[in-house]
């Protein structure tokens, strides 16, 4: 039995020794073939640059909302419209608290513009205009805002940001159209706590508070019924530049009509007209990169 026990070990020990001193490899032969170049992993777009040219119109954008965008994702934008149940999977419930803070208006340009065809979703970049889109996502957070919540917001700001922002919140740039295009409502909660700002400001403030402001502010960089009567009353002035495109960032492959070269260049309705006021000509149409 000893001798047993002994000659097994033995023959052990020598295939480990035999093992060892082979380039034994269970992995096999990973050398790649002549030629393999790793795939490039595509940069991440920089959407800096993707912001409204003009004020969105959430009035606007209501009646596109309805035409385009409710059948899927509902009335008042739960997620729930009749055509929900046919879609590959559920629509955005693009209203809902948690959606509406988390959303950066810039991302859901692009997607609006691109679409996002796994999920039912289709591109809207050849259908609506860029300030179409935009006028669209701006009734989006109107949609998922009480009024009351916004009058809360309002007061909450007369009296404690006016002095700094100003009335319209123009100072520090607190409402620029390119700032709020690249910022979440819940990076905007967040600034309110922010080292730039004295504790006096926030002093006192709950979190309903502060929800409160950041939906006032977001309501800031909307046009205004004032502006929209004023623009409705006067045609003449929203013909120049009406569809000037949306700033795009490097790479960023939307909103083509603004990049079509003359030779590619072909009108669509409404024909092209051109008038002539006070020596400026001005041209309305629309053109699209074919």
């Amino acid at each position: 039995m000893r001798k047993t026990l002994a000659f097994l070990f033995l023959v052990v020990l020598m295939l480990g020794v035999a093992l060892s001193a082979c380039s034994f490899n269970l992995a096999g032969d990973v050398t790649p073939p002549p030629g393999w170049q790793p795939t490039p992993v595509p940069p991440t777009p920089d959407r800096s640059g993707l912001y409204p040219a003009l004020p969105p119109d959430p009035v606007a954008g209501m009646h596109i909302y309805q035409q385009a965008c409710a059948v899927c994702h509902g009335d008042d934008g739960m997620g729930d419209g009749p055509q929900a149940a046919s879609l590959p999977s559920p629509p955005a419930a693009l209203a809902a608290p948690e959606e509406l803070r988390s959303a950066v208006p810039a991302d859901r340009f692009v997607v609006v513009t691109e679409g996002d065809v796994a999920h039912g979703m289709p591109p809207f970049g050849n259908t609506l205009t860029a300030r179409q889109r935009w006028d669209v996502l701006a009734y989006i957070y109107t949609l998922g805002t009480p009024a009351q919540t916004v009058e809360q917001g309002k007061a909450l700001y007369e009296q404690r940001c006016t002095e700094c922002h100003g009335s319209r919140g123009l100072g520090h740039d607190l409402t620029s159209q390119k700032r709020l295009a690249q910022t979440s409502d819940a990076e905007l909660f967040d600034d309110i706590l922010g080292d730039q700002h004295s504790e006096e400001v926030y002093q006192g403030l709950s979190d309903d508070d502060r929800w409160a402001l950041v939906a006032y502010i977001r309501s800031l960089s909307f046009a205004q019924e004032s502006e929209t009567a004023a623009a409705t009353a006067t045609p003449e002035a929203t013909e120049v530049a009406e569809e000037t495109a949306t700033p795009q960032a490097e790479g960023t492959p939307v909103a083509a009509e603004a990049t079509a070269s003359p030779t590619e260049t072909t009108s669509e309705a409404p024909t092209p007209t051109a008038t002539s006021v006070h020596g400026v000509l001005t041209i309305t149409g629309q053109v699209t990169n074919g």
